[in-house]
């Protein structure tokens, strides 16, 4: 169901309980404001509170914080959400969300088996195996670092060494130390217990194709289920 103001989503309830359905999606919510998606659920609710079988009621792609009290009380049963997932590649410095429920920044690697990327190193004027040295290092680092093996200012120069033929502005790579400094320090991978964490480690933390991103973007999600779950128990 999808409707241009709260009214209309329920006003159609019961065209569809006539044709049978018994499970009734809510669409078009993403770009609304909190206070429109609450009056839409609110005044869904009141449309079926008092029917003999009332329809189950899911949300569309859309997962509010601040609303999740009112979702239960005015009787929605389930929602989905790719917020969660996506973040793990998609903010700069929220892409990990620690069972401390506090969000850390993912340690950006860029591969050079990635064409684009490469171009990229390779106007810092390096060859391509100095370039592939200082990629490695910077991975060996990281590596090294969850071992206690080095320091956390060791690991930071390896990252930086690699990362700063890349061009940046000098603003972002203090920011991007700064980011990298908390997480290293924070060690939120070591405090999950999760499979992704458990699997690869610090790894999950790695910034760095799609196969360590998309297990990153499950942790995520692992996440917040374990936050709604806490939140209905």
């Amino acid at each position: 169901i999808q409707g241009l103001c709260p009214s209309d989503y329920a006003h159609q309830i019961g065209d569809y309980l006539d044709i049978g359905y018994t499970h009734l999606a809510l669409g078009g919510l993403v770009p609304r404001g909190d206070a429109e998606v609450r009056d839409i659920v609110r005044l869904v609710y009141e449309r079926i509170k008092d029917m003999r079988i009332r329809p189950w009621i899911h949300l569309l792609g859309i997962y509010r914080p601040t609303l999740q009290s009112d979702f239960r009380k005015f009787g929605v049963n389930s929602f989905d959400s790719a917020t969660y997932f996506r973040k793990a590649w998609l903010r700069s410095g929220q892409n990990y969300l620690g069972a401390d429920n506090n969000w850390y920044a993912a340690i950006r690697v860029p591969p050079t088996s990635d064409g684009r990327t490469l171009i990229r190193l390779r106007e810092s004027g390096l060859s391509d195996k100095m370039i592939q040295r200082l990629e490695q290092k910077a991975l060996q680092a990281l590596r090294r670092y969850d071992r206690r093996a080095i320091s956390i200012s060791d690991c930071l120069k390896s990252l930086r060494d690699y990362d700063s033929l890349l061009a940046r502005a000098e603003t972002e790579l203090k920011d991007l130390d700064e980011a990298y400094r908390r997480t290293l320090e924070g060690r939120p991978w070591r405090n999950c217990s999760c499979a992704m964490c458990k699997a690869i480690g610090i790894d999950v933390l790695i910034f760095r194709g799609l196969n360590r991103n998309k297990r990153r973007g499950a942790h995520n999600t692992l996440q917040l289920y374990r936050k709604v779950s806490e939140w209905q128990s």
